[in-house]
């Protein structure tokens, strides 16, 4: 049997602790919560489709609506998708998905899914386009080992190689008299310059959709990660040493010339989206750089080319760039245009 749960049963669940069947094996209370929280959803909105078996959860997909300017219906995020192991090679997930799909008011659309997945949402009907992604390896060693480790790990001309080259990106930031903002809202004003500023973005998401990205995360913060209870939640919300960053750059004139999201877990940072002025180009991609280069990050991921090419004329001696595709999957009537990129990272936008 398969039930479809909307986002009053998840309130009911998440608030009123009502036995329906739900459970955070299902879905993470966090990302249940925004879930109810999203400016997009209403009450009767499907969000969740379960598979029982003897009253036993054996499958599930969960979605979450957003409605962009310019694109019609509404295109529904999907945001987890699991089948039990001992049901697979039975069609399981081609009817979760099936009877999922024939409960929205919109179309079912996906980003970076994997393939035995994308084999599914092909069989009900759509289409897939590839976007390119980068993989950029930042450094191979731990900033925490010193001087001594460094030259124990790669001898002393690497060192002196290293400490000569970081210093002359620090001067070279330096040169461009920036000042930042980190914000947790996007007001009018950054939105405006959101707007001007997103050249070809294939959709680009309205002001409360990104201050619901900001303010539901999806993530917990588990500093002992290693201590959490079991749990058979394939999708889980913990992250060991999880944040986030909105950023506002403005030049010394106090102009704002550049807007990011990223967010970072344990070295990895994932750049999410990136506004710029043109003619700031380089100023704004120099802020970016030095977070990279003082929060000790050792790898990077990002959709933005303009940004893969700026750190092959600055990076570090011994970076490693890795080039990759990300699918989005969506049915034909959701049109990609020639030479349209991707910003958000993947399908559900927040997961690193």
């Amino acid at each position: 049997m398969i039930r479809i749960y909307s986002i009053q049963d998840v309130v009911d669940w998440l608030v009123d602790e009502k036995d329906n069947g739900l459970s955070a094996m299902i879905i993470s209370k966090p990302r249940a919560w925004a879930f109810v929280n999203n400016p997009c959803a209403n009450p009767t909105a499907p969000a969740v489709a379960v598979l029982f078996e003897d009253d036993e959860m054996k499958g599930y997909a969960a979605v979450f609506p957003e409605r962009f300017e310019g694109v019609e219906p509404t295109i529904y995020w999907g945001s987890t998708y699991f089948v039990d192991e001992s049901m697979r090679g039975k069609g399981c997930g081609v009817k979760i998905l099936s009877e999922l799909q024939n409960s929205l008011d919109g179309v079912y659309a996906t980003m970076q899914t994997p393939v035995s997945s994308s084999a599914i949402f092909k069989k009900l009907g759509a289409q897939e386009t590839w976007f390119p992604e980068y993989w950029i390896k930042l450094q191979k060693w731990n900033p925490k080992r010193g001087k001594h480790g460094l030259i124990k790990l790669f001898g002393n001309e690497f060192y002196s190689t290293f400490i000569q080259h970081s210093r002359r990106i620090g001067r070279w930031c330096d040169s461009f008299h920036y000042c930042l903002e980190y914000c947790g809202f996007v007001d009018d004003e950054t939105y405006s310059f959101i707007k001007d500023n997103k050249r070809n973005d294939l959709m680009l998401r309205s002001k409360e959709m990104l201050n619901w990205m900001l303010a539901y995360p999806f993530l917990v913060n588990s500093a002992l990660s290693h201590r959490l209870l079991p749990s058979k939640n394939y999708f889980s919300c913990n992250k060991q040493d999880f944040r986030q960053y909105a950023v506002k750059v403005f030049d010394e004139k106090g102009r704002l010339t550049g807007f990011y999201i990223f967010k970072c877990d344990s070295g990895e940072v994932n750049l999410l989206y990136l506004y710029y002025l043109p003619e700031s180009e380089d100023m704004v991609m120099a802020s970016f750089y030095e977070h990279l280069m003082k929060m000790g990050a050792i790898r990077l991921r990002t959709t933005s080319g303009e940004l893969v090419a700026f750190i092959k004329r600055r990076a570090l001696p011994i970076l490693d760039i890795f080039e990759s595709q990300l699918n989005f999957c969506a049915p034909a009537t959701i049109g990609v245009p020639q030479g349209a990129t991707i910003q958000g990272g993947d399908g559900d936008m927040f997961v690193i």
